[in-house]
């Protein structure tokens, strides 16, 4: 059994030092990971041992440095959300066990890293941290860690660029594709739609509103009497579209608040809708056109076929390797937390 244990990076922090221990500890200290840690001459305790992939041992050392360091990543506030702590917990052990399971692919392959690649990123971290103070004292050792990490990315990078190549599809199977995924070359139904809005802020007082609301029925009593709704908004609007008669142009599903979409999608064209209070004030809509749902032709969505097809089964490959690796290798999760 290959048993390792996390190196630790003893940095001292101090005030200058602390600037770069903030960008590259990041990339360094908070991106440890079950293949970074140098063989050392102690044991690591079974305690310590939360998941065991292969021969490969995860200790919590290496789970809770990428733990801080996907919240990071992932979280404005720094935490993720309340109750939800144990469940992403989870979700970083599942990560590094993917990780794992691809690098050991990766060098069961016999990929190497990119050694011009690891060394232009390398140089270029140094170059930009190597007058910082403690530099000299410190330096070495990260970016040997680093180093390690930088590889271990580069194996990863490539043995991710070798699944997912695919060839580009025939005629027939682009044409197959197309038959069988008609849903994704379909233009949805769409509606053009015209507004007056009578602006009110929502922090308003009632009184405001309702004279808002006055004001729209006004305009509704002038609509039918065959009034023009585009002079109407023209001279009324307070919406972006009144310069153009209250065009708002073609519309898809969701483009609109959906109590207002509910409201319009029971009209016919030309008919226009009872004053509506949304967030920006209260507003009457018209209903200029509708457009039905329409099939693109093939010809015109061959480019963006193959596109998708690409897409597909390059994510295809990726995901069913990982599946393989998954159902092809002993993991045992040590830790019952991380279990469910």
């Amino acid at each position: 059994m290959n048993r390792r244990c996390t190196k630790t990076l003893q940095l001292r922090v101090t005030s200058s030092w602390h600037v770069w221990v903030g960008v590259l500890a990041g990339i360094v200290l908070l991106s440890l990971h079950p293949l970074h840690a140098q063989q050392t001459s102690g044991a690591v305790e079974p305690d310590e041992i939360i998941a065991r992939v292969g021969d490969t041992d995860i200790t919590q050392a290496e789970l809770t440095a990428a733990v801080r360091r996907t919240i990071r990543q992932t979280f404005y506030h720094g935490k993720p959300p309340q109750g939800k702590e144990q469940a992403f917990r989870r979700q970083v052990a599942q990560q590094l066990v993917n990780r794992v399971l691809l690098l050991q692919e990766a060098r069961r392959r016999g990929i190497e890293p990119d050694a011009a690649k690891v060394q232009a990123r390398r140089d270029a971290i140094e170059k930009r941290y190597g007058n910082t103070p403690g530099w000299a004292q410190q330096g070495a050792q990260a970016l040997a860690t680093l180093t390690t990490y930088l590889q271990e990315n580069d194996q990863l990078r490539q043995l991710e660029q070798n699944v997912r190549r695919v060839e580009a599809p025939s005629g027939a199977e682009l044409r197959a594709y197309y038959e069988n995924n008609r849903d994704k070359f379909t233009e949805p139904e769409r509606v053009r739609v015209s507004i007056i809005l009578i602006k009110t802020t929502p922090s308003a007082p009632p009184a405001a509103w309702e004279a808002a609301t006055q004001q729209a029925q006004q305009l509704v009593l002038r609509l039918k009497g065959g009034a023009d709704f585009a002079g109407l908004a023209r001279e009324h609007s307070a919406h972006a579209s009144a310069k153009n008669g209250g065009d708002m142009g073609y519309l898809h599903r969701g483009m609109l608040n959906p109590g207002v979409e509910q409201v319009i999608e029971k009209l016919s064209p030309g008919d226009f809708t009872a004053p509506l209070r949304i967030l920006e004030g209260v507003a009457l809509f018209r209903l200029d056109e509708r457009l039905p749902a329409t099939q693109q032709r093939f010809e015109d969505v061959q480019k963006r076929a193959n596109q998708l097809w690409l897409r597909e089964q390059s994510d295809g490959r990726w995901q069913a390797l990982q599946e393989k690796l998954r159902s092809t290798t002993l993991i045992k999760l040590l830790d019952p937390s991380l279990a469910g």
